[in-house]
């Protein structure tokens, strides 16, 4: 009970100050100093490891990082599809996370995946198209890392 919920909410903090740390670090990287930069990088972070899920192939813990960055940057309101679906297209289009590089498509709605499954005729297009997960997979993603 709250004996778990208190561990699991020390974790989070100490993950989040982990992450600010990483971020400043390369907010510093910018600037002109007269001393040797720290060696803080964001590849050094370790990144919580957790089952793969329903996630695309392309997804990794490079995405894992970017996505934890991106909710602490942008919010995250697992109560309200809305705020929910706003945080994650503010995370997609950040051009300081990964999704952006890899020019991530908005994600598709259900009725047009299950169309394509039954398709399923252009394996080699799916391949080159980067599309986002949806709503339900980030969240669920979110709350296990």
């Amino acid at each position: 009970g709250w004996q778990r919920a208190a561990k699991c909410g020390k974790e989070r903090a100490a993950l989040s100050a982990a992450l600010e740390v990483f971020a400043d670090a390369d907010a510093e990287d910018d600037t002109v100093t007269s001393s040797p930069p720290e060696e803080k990088r964001a590849d050094d972070f370790a990144c919580p490891v957790v089952q793969r899920g329903a996630l695309p192939a392309w997804w990794s813990t490079e995405a894992d990082a970017a996505l934890l960055r991106g909710s602490l940057r942008h919010g995250f309101s697992p109560w309200s599809a809305e705020l929910l679906d706003a945080q994650f297209e503010k995370i997609r289009v950040d051009a300081t996370l990964r999704f952006a590089e890899l020019e991530c498509a908005p994600p598709e709605p259900e009725e047009k995946k299950k169309e394509e499954e039954k398709a399923d005729e252009d394996s080699s297009k799916d391949s080159e198209k980067v599309c986002m997960p949806g709503r339900e997979t980030l969240k669920r993603r979110l709350l296990k890392l």
